[in-house]
């Protein structure tokens, strides 16, 4: 399907090598609505002269699937879709689908398939590249998403000794893949800027990315011709107001993604591109913004929603959107009514601790009166809050965790549902970097999910427990808890199991009272819901 008009602010480019590429997204993915980062690509691409085309393999998937697999992908099963035994199974149940979709890639004439690789995408990503390549070798394969961060020394590993990856691109795609495409000679790609590309049995490092420049010149995202009735209906397409994140939040990833670089679209432009998609899917009324926060410019959300409130009366259908913010004590109540009547719904806000002496830990730049303030604004406007709560930070005290209980009761009425987790510590994060000498992480036996304090009284089996109390606390207040929870508590024997097994390989017992205790306590959690 052609983009209409607005859907390209600049001319099409030329220059050599052009390519074309099939953007492929693997089970499983959200079910209500297509990827934006696969639709910014296909822009980009075709803007620069390419001739590519998405498929959304795991809608196609979903629709066809049944039992165990459908439920792993309706809820986005994290725990089985990230295992490499269940993708197997998943392919070996539904070989002959598979196979007129290598059937279908192969014929469409496509010289490249990219994948973008996600904790869900993964194993469904590379076991689909091991068939097309096992089928026609000439075929190259790029991947990117975060998981190519995330997971770099791994996929290094597999597209070394499988040749099943040609290259990784672990950072911004729009560039780098077309600096990819541009090279493509010879049934390989040149080392280019913002990929790794590889050469024989290595793969070559060609640095930084080239920046994107200004992201109004961005053409709108181009889902193609996806077929939108097998989503959930209504559909709810995916947009964004930025890149990057001004934050410098302890516990988050971002920068490694998008680097210390944060921009921001203007209002109009977002509008602009909620406007057009709008005229292209007329059946599709719901809006997500994907990216970290949607409010970190003030003065071009309330232009976004000056502009959304003018074409409302030109005619424009009443749309609803959502996304995830930051509390901003400069957000004022009429900002708030602002914004619900051009069609916010709900917010998710990363409040992550009730208690001031963790969030300054954290490196989070709000204070408890201010978080108070904007969730009862927002509240009294009729815009619906999720709210991301964190436990276990190393800093976490009994007390503070106490003060997040305490928190969440007293702003119940303002707080439509808690998004609760336990504290990961991941690479790529300042929390990472200084994990031994300023967070007081046992250095001993250090694991992402794991990990232990040095003074033992922060422990995997104990933040179980404080996840299990913020659950029930918050049920028990009127407030749903979403998210991951019931996943985490319905499989905590698991989580249990692999703790004790991780801490005897390291020559240590582990937190023995504690598991038992949290595997009774959260068993019965689960049967009294």
């Amino acid at each position: 399907m052609a983009s209409i008009p607005a859907f390209q602010t600049m001319s099409p480019t030329g220059g050599a090598g052009r390519a074309k590429i099939g953007l492929i997204t693997c089970p499983a993915w959200n079910p209500c609505g297509p990827a934006l980062g696969f639709g910014l690509l296909n822009g980009y691409l075709k803007h620069h002269g390419h001739d590519s085309f998405v498929m959304d393999l795991a809608s196609e998937w979903r629709a066809v699937a049944g039992g165990e697999f459908r439920r792993a992908m309706d809820d986005i099963d994290v725990r089985l879709l990230e295992s490499r035994d269940f993708a197997a199974r998943l392919f070996s149940e539904h070989e002959r689908f598979v196979q007129e979709k290598v059937d279908q890639l192969l014929g469409s004439g496509a010289d490249v398939f990219g994948f973008s690789l996600y904790f869900t995408t993964r194993e469904s990503s590379l076991e689909l590249a091991r068939r097309i390549k096992r089928r026609d070798p000439s075929r190259l394969i790029v991947c990117g998403g975060p998981e190519c961060i995330r997971q770099k020394e791994l996929l290094l590993h597999i597209g070394a000794e499988e040749g099943i990856i040609d290259a990784i691109v672990p950072g911004v795609g729009e560039t780098a893949l077309g600096k990819l495409l541009d090279s493509r000679r010879d049934g390989r790609f040149d080392v280019c800027p913002g990929a790794r590309v590889r050469v024989g049995t290595k793969f070559l490092d060609g640095g930084a990315a080239e920046p994107l420049g200004n992201l109004d010149e961005i053409p709108f995202p181009d889902f193609g011709s996806i077929n939108m009735a097998l989503y959930r209906q209504p559909v709810t397409l995916p947009t964004y107001f930025s890149r990057g994140c001004p934050n410098q939040c302890a516990f988050c990833e971002t920068k490694a993604y998008w680097g210390d670089r944060w921009q921001n679209r203007s209002g109009a432009r977002v509008a602009q591109e909620i406007e057009a998609l709008c005229l292209r899917y007329p059946d599709s009324k719901s809006f997500e913004f994907c990216d970290t926060l949607l409010n970190a410019n003030i003065r071009e959300l309330e232009s976004f929603c000056d502009r959304l409130l003018e074409a409302r009366l030109l005619g424009m259908p009443l749309i609803s959107w959502w996304g995830s913010a930051v509390i901003r004590p400069d957000m004022t109540s009429a900002l708030f009514r602002k914004m619900k009547a051009a069609g916010c719904d709900a917010l998710v806000v990363g409040v992550e601790s009730g208690s001031q002496r963790v969030l300054d830990s954290m490196r989070k730049r709000q204070d408890i009166p201010s978080v108070k303030r904007f969730l009862k604004d927002a509240k009294a406007a009729g815009v619906r809050c999720r709210v991301n709560l964190m436990v276990g930070f190393p800093t976490e005290t009994e007390e503070d965790f106490r003060q997040t209980l305490d928190f969440v009761v007293r702003n119940a009425d303002a707080i439509d549902s808690i998004y609760p987790s336990p504290v990961l510590v991941r690479e790529d994060t300042y929390l990472h970097q200084h994990a031994f000498d300023e967070y007081g992480i046992a250095e001993r036996a250090f694991h992402t999910e794991y990990w232990s304090s040095q003074d033992g009284q922060n422990t995997y089996p104990e933040r179980m427990r404080r996840f299990r109390l913020l659950c029930e606390t918050a049920r028990q207040a009127g407030i749903t808890a979403g998210g991951s929870w019931r996943d985490i508590l319905g499989d905590k024997d698991r989580r249990l199991q692999g703790y004790a097994e991780f801490m005897a390989s390291c020559g240590r017992s582990g937190d023995a009272r504690g598991m038992e205790f949290e595997a009774a306590e959260s068993q019965r959690l689960m049967i009294r819901d």
